[in-house]
């Protein structure tokens, strides 16, 4: 459920004012389904979440990157769908709501673009308003609070105007509102930034005790106080309640070079089937669709005891199927989302889920999606549904884990609240929070469980923490030493071949750079290209984000540390990954392979070494020291060191089998 507008029905009432409702940094109006849902129940007549095309922000907010947006570009979006909401309405005024860098746009626009005559009310929730770090470097950023864009909005007396009822609400669990910088790889370096940052001068600011960055737009608790606000009275309901009568539609919309982009895809196949327990397809399909240029497809309308299969092939991507059962629990009420990722050509298969039960979710309006390489593929949408749940999406031949965290009476999180919420993944399955024994992420086996261990898999003792090197397993450098061949006036072959048979004999990338363009300052281009080659989502390897969400789905610990300059951590925070902290070897002045390093990311993980598996992509680097130092070790041998050397312990192809 991804689509420009997400629209609820309507009743015979003008009072209130039109609600628009404006999502975070890489997301997605899906997000607001059960905020819609629940200002429906309670009476209000107009409401619209919006899709902001090229949702991710630019690295330096004033530098063109493809697929990126400038907040210059999202306050002018911005003023172009409140312009086109109230001519919909005829509505003189209508309130703004704000999820994150949804709430910049909003600030810029009814405050230094004139818009206020335009909006009564504006709700900003988690919005880092005054950035989330304050550094000397990366100033370019929009998150930074030197940034010319924050320094504008935050230049004058008050951030707010006079005519419009401003409303921030803040949590003090926001990973983006933190006075160190462990979650943005600088530990133990002042942000500059508290846990008010999110507050306002002049506006009505509250603080929601023990929600978490998302929370603050997504909970019920949110919803209540957005309410209080917009309509001066307290929601008669906070519950959604089931539909006799599911009705199903969505769109389908893009990723390009790995970037989402919130842009439908016309041309896309979308075939729902009716299946039985056995997965069987039973008939004819209920419903077979060619989307148009918007991506639409739907509606159908189904019966909430039905297992339903949707079969999505988009144009030169692979195909996807998500399947949806009948629930075996009770009516919940959460918005489920699944992202999933096809493998890299010939990389091994991945290990399907333990069993259907433990892959489950639970939701009621479920909306499910899924990612191949190319498109986002948004699955379904019901108005009023009754509990479905959601099982593995994934496509023809492949299977994940399901991930991040769950919820019964709200989405996010209900017995315990992970310290970093999945971006787009959120599970109600209670068996995946069991503690696991014998093995990384088995359940205890029960007498019938006929699941045996895998051959090539981690048999090691429990992990609580997985901390992950950067290049060669998290991002593709591929691009970066294009960039560096360029830069040299050399072929990019020849560059890859001296990199490697230099590095094969113990030498270092800086005496290859030399040795191939003798006279240059090497350190003078280094420093000129940092900004070039740091990390963007369209490095990633296609395994990460789905790795990260099964992980963080079993209750397990993420951090990033590597041999990076500075500027590698706020690029790799606005990836978004969800880990729980993320340094560098310059921002903790040691290298790899040095013990010091990995005594570092001990301290950081504040766990003992048996409990962190090191993952990288060298054998020198990575896994000797990190097994001299007490932990596990994970091998990937790809990129720049693919088959550079035998490893002590086994190879995995996939970030994937880390589950296995």
């Amino acid at each position: 459920l991804a689509t420009p507008f997400l629209r609820t029905r309507t009743r015979a009432q003008t009072t209130p004012p039109p609600i628009l409702f404006i999502h975070g940094n890489g997301d997605h109006a899906a997000l607001w389904a059960t905020t819609l849902w629940r200002f429906q129940l309670n009476g209000h007549p107009h409401l619209r979440a919006a899709n902001l095309p090229d949702p991710l922000a630019r690295a330096n907010d004033a530098v063109p990157q493809p697929h990126r947006s400038s907040s210059a570009e999202q306050t002018d979006r911005l003023a172009a769908l409140v312009a086109e909401f109230r001519a919909a309405t005829g509505a003189a005024r209508i309130a703004l709501v704000g999820s994150s860098r949804g709430g910049y746009p909003i600030r810029d626009f009814v405050v230094h673009r004139g818009g206020a005559a335009q909006v009564s009310h504006v709700v900003l929730c988690g919005t880092p308003n005054r950035g989330v770090f304050d550094w000397e470097f990366n100033e370019g950023s929009e998150f930074n609070a030197r940034s010319p864009f924050l320094q504008r909005l935050n230049a004058g007396a008050s951030d707010v105007v006079e005519g419009t009822a401003f409303l921030t609400i803040r949590s003090d669990n926001d990973l983006f509102a933190q006075p160190d910088g462990r979650f943005v790889g600088r530990p133990g370096t002042p942000t500059g930034i508290t846990q008010e940052g999110p507050a306002l001068r002049g506006a009505t600011n509250i603080l929601l005790p023990g929600l978490d960055h998302r929370e603050v737009a997504f909970h019920p608790r949110a919803f209540a106080e957005m309410h209080r606000h917009i309509l001066g009275r307290d929601p008669a309901r906070l519950d959604i309640p089931p539909e006799a009568e599911p009705i199903l539609a969505g769109q389908i919309t893009g990723l390009e070079q790995g970037v989402q982009t919130n842009r439908p895809i016309p041309g896309a196949r979308v075939t729902i089937h009716r299946v039985d327990d056995a997965g069987q397809r039973m008939g004819a399909p209920l419903h077979q669709a060619i989307t148009g240029p918007d991506g639409a497809w739907g509606p159908v309308t189904i019966r909430p005891d039905w297992r339903l299969e949707w079969e999505v092939a988009a144009p030169a991507t692979p195909s996807c199927t998500c399947s949806a059962a009948p629930s075996r629990a009770a009516p919940t009420c959460c918005t489920s989302a699944r992202l999933c990722r096809p493998p890299t050509p010939n990389a091994p298969p991945v290990a399907p889920c333990a069993s259907p039960a433990r892959a489950a979710i639970s939701a009621s309006r479920a909306t499910s999606w899924c990612w191949t390489a190319n498109a986002r593929l948004a699955c379904a949408k019901a108005w009023r549904q009754r509990a479905l749940s959601l099982a593995p999406c994934r496509p023809r031949g492949w299977a994940a884990p399901w991930s991040a965290s769950s919820t019964r009476n709200a989405w996010w999180g209900a017995r315990r609240r992970w310290r970093r919420t999945a971006s787009r993944c959120w599970s109600c399955c209670s068996d995946a929070r069991r503690p696991m024994t014998g093995g990384l992420n088995r359940p205890a086996a029960s007498p019938s469980d006929d699941r045996r261990a895998q051959p090539g898999g981690l048999n090691r003792p429990a992990t609580t923490w997985f901390v992950f090197d950067v290049g060669g397993v998290l991002v593709d450098e591929t691009r970066m030493w294009q960039g560096w061949a360029t830069a040299l006036d050399l072929p990019f072959d020849t560059l890859w071949a001296a990199l490697r048979a230099d590095i094969a004999q113990g030498l270092s990338h800086r005496h290859t750079m030399q040795r191939l363009a003798p006279g240059r300052d090497v350190m003078a281009l280094r420093r000129a290209r940092l900004a070039q080659d740091a990390p963007i989502e369209a490095d990633l390897f296609p395994d990460v984000r789905p790795a990260f969400a099964a992980l963080r789905a079993r209750g397990l610990r993420i951090g990033i540390a590597g041999n990076q300059p500075l500027e590698a951590a706020p690029a790799l925070a606005a990836l978004d990954l969800g880990a729980d902290f993320i340094a560098t070897s310059a921002g903790w002045n040691v290298q790899k392979p040095a013990p010091e390093f990995f005594a570092r990311v001990a301290e950081a993980c504040a766990a003992p070494p048996a409990e962190i598996t090191y993952v990288g992509d060298r054998v020198d680097n990575d896994v000797l020291p990190a097994l001299a130092a007490g932990m596990q070790a994970a091998f990937i041998p790809r990129g720049l060191w693919a088959g550079m050397a035998a490893s002590p312990v086994p190879a995995i192809g996939n970030l994937m089998n880390l589950l296995r």
